[in-house]
């Protein structure tokens, strides 16, 4: 594989870059083949016990009388043999192995007495030009039936490090031979060329010439092929190259035969190298064959042909490639061909291709798809017989996406030819499902549910097809959850990784298509291709959850991934879809119900499915709301505009109905912070939808909606400080949560509010009149009050950690100066009401009246304070009323003295001083207590 890949590097690389080209194509493509040759990664979250188990069990283990038991006992017998027959070629093709002395019967004995963990764990040999050599010792080392796997694996020799293939491919046993025949062949095809442009030999005979030397490589070939090392095998290999050079050259450089002789022989070389390399069960030749098929139009090209006859040829080459499938399960030449057919054929419609091209096109491509179905079919037919639902899902899949990405381009100027296509493949694919399970069920059942599931995607891109060329994106995101599901079943890695990235490119690509305007709702590109990216980002996200054992932290990181991206795919889409369709007055509210049906869609999923990260899925509702909230403020006067007295509700309450039925399953910080959040969105609406209510009602001032603003959040607070434990769901079974972490926020708000509107606003209670106490503002600020007390009263109750403890110490003491900046704005506003003092702080300040009323005012407020008390006992109390009383003297001295004159100064020192007398009699300093000396 390293050196047919190398080969097609050098060509691709010499086409772009010259001779840097060529060099770096070459590195690439050998690079390549190396990393295809590696065995098998486990796939995953995989271990090595499932390869055990599939291949087989101990004979000493194993019913025979259960057919189960049977099937898995004869397979562990032929992975035996196949282990042992290795081991031999080994010994017989390693140049090491020549002077080692143990026969080869201590290398059978060894393997027969090795257990049966070790040669259950290890893959399948894979076969190559040139085996990897092993360790003599490691071989040849006698050993001893061994009791336990324990003590085997102790006595077992350590063995020296394998070479690099690469290395070993072109320094081990045969490689002269193989850089040979190699050399040879280019040198053959430059040969060609070369005489053709300077020797007056007529054509004729130096084609013959060089067609007998390529028959002799095959005698010579044939007679030595079973000289170890693959002597003979690579001469044919080489042979039937040169064969197909000279027969090509024939019929198009030189014209020198009708295509239909023409043709008629590449047949009969393409099945001769097909014989050749079944009877002698060699990959090596087959894939020298059908590389050498496939180069020889690209090196005998003069940049002028015809691509029927090109295609023509291909065509013949794949059938060789049917042919030996048909009887060997060989995935490496059947890729080989896939590559060369699909990847010449579209570097050629990248470069030529016309509409004027299609009618002796299109035949081509239907032609070249059928094969590699039927390429497919035959693979996971042959494997059935070792290993029961083993399918090739890049044949499987890789066919029909390459082969709808060509289709496209060709029928890009036919109307709705797209579509068309889309809805025959999906016929097609359905119809061979049928045939396959009707005649193969029990040995195919995967590859017959791989077509069904192709069968059901383009028959559901037919729709997208028929307006825009988005289907590219939305096919990438069903073949990665194809690849990744068929991926998972037979634990290959490297198509789990293929379909995983597949997911987020169909994403891109989508963004980057663009796409023309449809006229049609839901039934366009757009809309159909997002949701299409996000239900196969959805499967993938589910497929992963739970199907991969064990479980992984990879595995649930790239899980919620998936989810999150296939949850923002369904989301975007549907509002998209309703940005373009739906009327203004309706739009918003319809985005908003999407996202609510769509919370509902997961909690089924997680309910029907028993999908527990559905529960995250159903949780994207919150943030939406949130976002939608603000969204929402920009774009209309209150919540309940533009149908939103039907939206809000119905998401609020499908919010605390998923909570309800989520909460479980969600970690317990999210959850509780999934309540918090719930409960703020619902004061912050409420509050602005009664806010907009009563000042419609009302319409006299801002002052209505400024009080009814902290209503609903007022009415939330005094409902939950009144409930119990014993209460109903949600308040009742998370009591502590809602007092604490809840409604700490919430009464923090409230707090803010009281300060706000006692220092910006002056309360005019229009079209009433104002009564100071009994006026719509100080009733809020009391109704605020009590229900802050009654928070308090319930939060003691309860156990709080440290954190809330520390950050609701200082209660009591923001609690008595809110209480003095209410006592202080009332007296403000009354002033401003009653004795038409401005309400404004310039003008309050060189007011003589309100200093007058603030320095009375103050003095009695201290004095009530100090009496209190004096009464309860309370030293610290008290001092807080002598603080105000010293600002109360000091105030007097300092401001009043001098800015304030006639009756006003009279009024403020005769009152102080009386009130400080009062004082003095009625509430002396308590005594200190024992805690306070």
């Amino acid at each position: 594989m390293a050196w047919i890949l190398g080969i097609l590097g050098l060509l691709v690389g010499a086409g772009i870059g010259e001779f840097w080209g060529a060099v770096a194509g070459c590195i690439a493509g050998a690079w390549l083949g190396h990393r295809l040759r590696r065995p098998t990664e486990p796939a995953l979250g995989s271990s090595t016990e499932p390869r055990r188990a599939r291949i087989g069990t101990d004979p000493d283990s194993a019913d025979l009388r259960d057919p189960e038991g049977l099937r898995r006992h004869v397979a562990w017998l032929t992975h035996r043999v196949s282990q042992l027959e290795d081991q031999l070629s080994r010994i017989l093709v390693s140049p090491s192995a020549a002077p080692a002395s143990a026969p080869a019967e201590a290398v059978a004995a060894q393997d027969a007495t090795a257990p049966v963990k070790e040669s259950a764990e290890q893959p399948a040999p894979a076969e190559a030009l040139e085996p990897e050599p092993q360790s003599v010792d490691a071989i040849t080392a006698p050993s001893e039936p061994a009791p336990s796997v324990a003590s085997s694996e102790e006595q077992r020799t350590v063995e020296l490090p394998k070479p690099s293939p690469i290395w070993n491919w072109f320094f081990g046993g045969n490689a002269l031979v193989r850089i040979g025949v190699l050399v040879l062949f280019f040198g053959v095809a430059f040969l060609v060329r070369y005489a053709a442009e300077h020797v007056d030999l007529p054509i004729e005979f130096r084609l013959t010439g060089v067609a007998i030397g390529a028959i002799a490589m095959l005698i010579v070939g044939w007679r030595l092929r079973d000289r170890p090392g693959g002597y003979g095998l690579v001469l044919q290999g080489g042979g039937v190259g040169v064969l197909y050079l000279v027969v090509f050259g024939a019929f198009r450089l030189w014209k020198l035969m009708p295509p239909e002789a023409a043709f008629v022989l590449l047949v009969v070389i393409a099945l001769a190298s097909a014989l050749l390399a079944v009877a002698q069960d060699s990959r090596s030749l087959a894939s020298f064959g059908v590389t050498g098929g496939f180069l020889a139009p690209l090196l005998a090209s003069t940049g002028e042909g015809n691509h029927v006859a090109l295609f023509s040829y291909y065509v013949v080459l794949d059938v060789g490639v049917l042919v030996i499938a048909w009887y060997k399960a060989w995935r490496a030449l059947n890729l080989l061909g896939f590559v060369f057919t699909f990847g010449i054929g579209t570097i050629w419609g990248g470069a030529y291709y016309r509409p004027e091209h299609y009618a002796t096109t299109q035949p081509f491509l239907a032609v070249f798809f059928l094969l590699y179905v039927a390429i497919a079919v035959l693979y996971a037919l042959r494997r059935a017989t070792k290993l029961r639902d083993t399918v090739d899902s890049v044949l499987v899949f890789g066919t029909p996406l390459v082969a709808a990405a060509l289709q496209l381009a060709l029928v890009r100027e036919i109307e709705y030819g797209a579509a068309w296509s889309a809805v025959a493949l999906g016929a097609f694919y359905c119809t061979a499902a049928h045939q396959l399970w009707r005649l193969h069920r029990e040995t195919l059942q995967l590859l017959v549910e791989c077509f069904v599931a192709l069968g059901i995607a383009f028959a559901t891109l037919a729709i997208p097809y028929a307006f825009d060329g988005r289907w590219t994106a939305a096919s990438w995101a069903l073949e990665g959850a194809a690849a990744l599901w068929v991926g998972t079943r037979q634990r290959r890695m490297l198509a789990q990784y293929f379909g995983l990235l597949l997911q987020p490119a169909a994403g891109v690509a989508f963004l980057l298509g663009g796409g023309t305007a449809a006229a049609t709702p839901v039934l366009n590109s757009g809309f159909v291709g997002g949701m299409t990216i996000a239900l196969s980002a959805l499967f993938c996200a589910w497929y992963l959850s739970i199907r991969q054992r064990p479980r992984s932290e990879f595995i649930e990181i790239v899980a919620a991934g998936l989810l999150a991206w296939g949850t923002l795919w369904w989301l975007g889409t549907g509002w998209e879809e309703a940005r373009r369709f739906a009327p203004t007055s309706t739009m918003h509210a319809l985005q908003l119900g999407h996202a609510t049906v769509t919370a509902l869609a997961f909690v089924a999923l997680r309910r029907g499915l028993d999908w527990v990260p559905a529960a995250f899925g159903a949780l994207s509702l919150l943030p939406v709301i949130a976002v939608w909230g603000s969204y929402w403020l920009d774009r209309h006067a209150h919540p309940f505009a533009a149908y939103g007295y039907l939206a809000w509700p119905a998401a609020f309450a499908t919010l605390y109905g998923v909570l309800a039925r989520i909460e479980n399953d969600l970690p317990k910080t999210l959850a509780g912070a999934s309540h918090c959040a719930s409960l703020w969105l619902l004061a912050l609406l409420g509050g602005w939808e009664c806010a907009w209510q009563v000042d419609l009602a009302v319409g006299e001032g801002r002052i209505w909606s400024d009080i009814a603003r902290p209503l609903v959040p007022v009415l939330l607070a005094a409902w939950i400080a009144t409930r119990n434990e014993d209460s109903r769901w949600p308040v009742g079974p998370h009591r502590a949560l809602y007092l604490s972490y809840a409604l700490l926020p919430l009464v923090a708000a409230l707090w803010l509010w009281i300060v706000y509107i006692n220092v910006r606003s002056s309360g005019n209670p229009r079209p009433l009149g104002y009564l100071p106490l009994l006026n719509p503002l100080d009733v809020s600020v009391a109704l605020i009050v009590v229900v802050s007390l009654l928070w308090w009263r319930a939060l003691r109750e309860i156990d709080l950690n440290p954190a809330l403890q520390s950050a609701i110490a200082g209660a009591p003491v923001l609690l008595g100066a809110t209480g003095f900046l209410w006592a202080n704005g009332i007296l403000l506003r009354t002033l401003h009401h009653w004795a038409d003092v401005p309400f404004r702080w310039e003008a309050m300040w060189r007011s003589t009246l309100v200093q007058t009323a603030f320095s009375v005012f103050w003095a009695a407020l201290a004095l009530v304070v100090m009496v209190a008390a004096n009464r309860r006992g309370t030293r610290v109390l008290w001092m807080c009323g002598a603080a105000l009383l010293g600002v109360v003297v000091v105030k007097l001295f300092l401001l009043d003295l001098s800015k304030i004159g006639g009756i006003e100064r009279i009024v403020s020192f005769l009152g102080v001083g009386i009130l400080l007398l009062v004082v003095g009699y009625l509430a002396p300093v308590p005594p200190r207590t024992a805690k306070e000396e």
